[in-house]
Formats: C-alpha cells, sequence, structure tokens
C-alpha cells in the first residue's frame, strides 16, 4: 500500500511539472528565414538571385550573380542598377563593379506595395543588356511576406541542394 501511495504521488509530481512548463515551440514555430528565388535570362546574360521578401519601408538585400550566356562565366567588370518598379514607382541602386566575380548585392528599400517588377540594367565592356523579373510582389505586412516566401520555397526530401556559386 505504501509503494502505490509513493507512485500516485510521483505521477502526480510528473503531471503537475509537465504542466507548468513554457512551450517555446509555440514561440519558435513563426520565425522564418526564407529567400525569394529568381532567375531571369536576357539575349546575352543569366541573372540568379536571392533576395529577402520585399516589404514596404524594410531593406531587402538581393544578392545576385550575373553570368553570360554564350560560356557561363562570371561577369568580372562592369556596372549593374537594379531597379524594383511598381506602376509608376519605383527606387534603384546602381553597383559599379562586383563584391566578387559575378556577385552584386543590392539593397533596396520598396517604398509602394503591389506586383512590380525587378529590372537589371547591365553596362559590360562588351555592351548593355537589360533582365527583367516580372510578378515582384511587395507586401505592407512582414509576417504575410515570410509566408509566402516559406510556402514558395522548393523542398523535397529526394533532393539535393546546389548553389549557383
Amino acid at each position: 500500500m505504501k509503494t502505490r501511495s509513493i507512485m500516485t504521488a510521483l505521477l502526480i509530481a510528473v503531471a503537475l511539472a509537465g504542466c507548468t512548463r513554457t512551450n517555446n515551440a509555440a514561440k519558435d514555430e513563426h520565425a522564418h528565414d526564407e529567400n525569394i528565388q529568381l532567375t531571369a535570362y536576357s539575349a546575352d546574360f543569366e541573372v540568379f538571385a536571392e533576395a529577402t521578401p520585399f516589404v514596404v519601408g524594410q531593406p531587402s538585400d538581393v544578392l545576385a550573380h550575373f553570368s553570360f550566356l554564350k560560356n557561363f562565366k562570371p561577369i568580372t567588370e562592369g556596372s549593374i542598377t537594379a531597379s524594383l518598379v511598381i506602376g509608376t514607382d519605383g527606387i534603384r541602386q546602381t553597383l559599379e563593379q562586383p563584391t566578387r566575380p559575378g556577385i552584386y548585392k543590392f539593397s533596396l528599400q520598396p517604398a509602394t506595395a503591389g506586383t512590380g517588377k525587378l529590372v537589371f540594367d547591365i553596362k559590360t565592356p562588351e555592351g548593355t543588356s537589360q533582365i527583367t523579373v516580372s510578378n515582384i510582389k511587395v507586401y505592407t505586412d512582414v509576417h504575410d511576406a515570410q509566408h509566402d516566401a516559406a510556402d514558395a520555397a522548393v523542398t523535397s526530401s529526394n533532393g539535393a541542394v546546389f548553389t549557383k556559386e
């Protein structure tokens, strides 16, 4: 009988201890850090970019990899202007040289929500070109932007991830 009372008391203690613990998993379930992935081509160039979701008033980092289509080698010199255009409103940033061969890192802070385009104007010693990425969505809410980016992320249990580099 004494053993049964001890076991009952022990079970009650374990149950109460479990009820008083805080659940950190619920707090962490909304932590998102997905980037959106963009790929586009012109007659001369390819761009593969990863960007933090675009949100009004928030800076979005765009890490863009530019390659020549004729040989798939990275652009090593030249200026590139990134323009985010929503309707008649837009913002732009020009970088005069890559941070590494083929890689340009832009930071764009949209002022207008909606769906628009991201335009890259490329000027190299070989000439000029333009690449346009359509259907770029700029959100008013960070939470919505992060959820859409997470939903758009390509995942596969049977796949392997290869970076552009």
